[in-house]
This record gives C-alpha cells, sequence and structure tokens, in this order.
C-alpha cells in the first residue's frame, strides 16, 4: 500500500522535528525520515549540549508548545564581548527593552517536547 504526502523531511534532529510540527499546523501531510536504530558501539554517555536561541525561536517554539519549562532555558540578561584589539562592548536585556538577549536552552529537553510533539500530530509520519 503506498501513501500519499505533502511534504517529506529528511532528518528527524531539532529543526527537521520543528519545521515538521509547523507544517502540520498548515494541515499538511508530512513523511518525518527517521535515523535508522543503530546499537550504540559503545555505552551512551550524558548530552550535555545547549543552544542559545533568540526570542524569535522562542516565540516560534512557544507557538508550537514546545518551549522547554525553566528549569531547561536560562535567560541571558547581560553580554560583554571583547575584541582583538582591546575594543569593548557591554550590553544588557534591560538597554534594549527585551526580557532577555537569548536563552541557553537544554538539547536534551527540547528533543524531547518536540519527540512528543510529533508524537501525537497525526498530520506526522515518521518513516
Amino acid at each position: 500500500m503506498s501513501k500519499s504526502f505533502d511534504v517529506c523531511i529528511r532528518g528527524d534532529g531539532v529543526v527537521g522535528r520543528t519545521l515538521a510540527l509547523l507544517l502540520a499546523r498548515e494541515r499538511l501531510r508530512v513523511a518525518l525520515v527517521t535515523r535508522p536504530n543503530r546499537l550504540p558501539a559503545e555505552p551512551a554517555k550524558a548530552d550535555v549540549r545547549a543552544y542559545a536561541l533568540n526570542s524569535a525561536s522562542r516565540k516560534l517554539l512557544e507557538t508550537l508548545r514546545v518551549w522547554p519549562d525553566a528549569l531547561f532555558a536560562t535567560p541571558v540578561r547581560e553580554m560583554q564581548i571583547w575584541g582583538d584589539d582591546g575594543g569593548q562592548i557591554n550590553f544588557t536585556a534591560e538597554s534594549v527593552a527585551q526580557q532577555a538577549l537569548a536563552w541557553i536552552v537544554d538539547v536534551p529537553a527540547l528533543e524531547q517536547q518536540l519527540i512528543q510533539a510529533v508524537r501525537y500530530q497525526p498530520q506526522i509520519e515518521l518513516v
């Protein structure tokens, strides 16, 4: 039996799952091509990766209801940047009338939110 999809996305990482959820909101049938299950060659290590996300990314993820809770998203309220020639700039979220300049987001927490959202979205099929 063949199936018909409007869109096929290769890759089920953060970007692929986010795109699939956005397209599903538009009532498109999405085939999300996942990684093949492989036996790990060595025991899995703890994933300590994090992303720095801007306000637009946060709004997008909130719209999709996949923004991680406060334990997994830490606001960046101040930045200091130094140049090679000794120049320096400091700025704060308050100085640009923002809640935060960015958020540091725990990758495994974000991935788990996206996995759950995709699982319960009938417009998306994992292939």
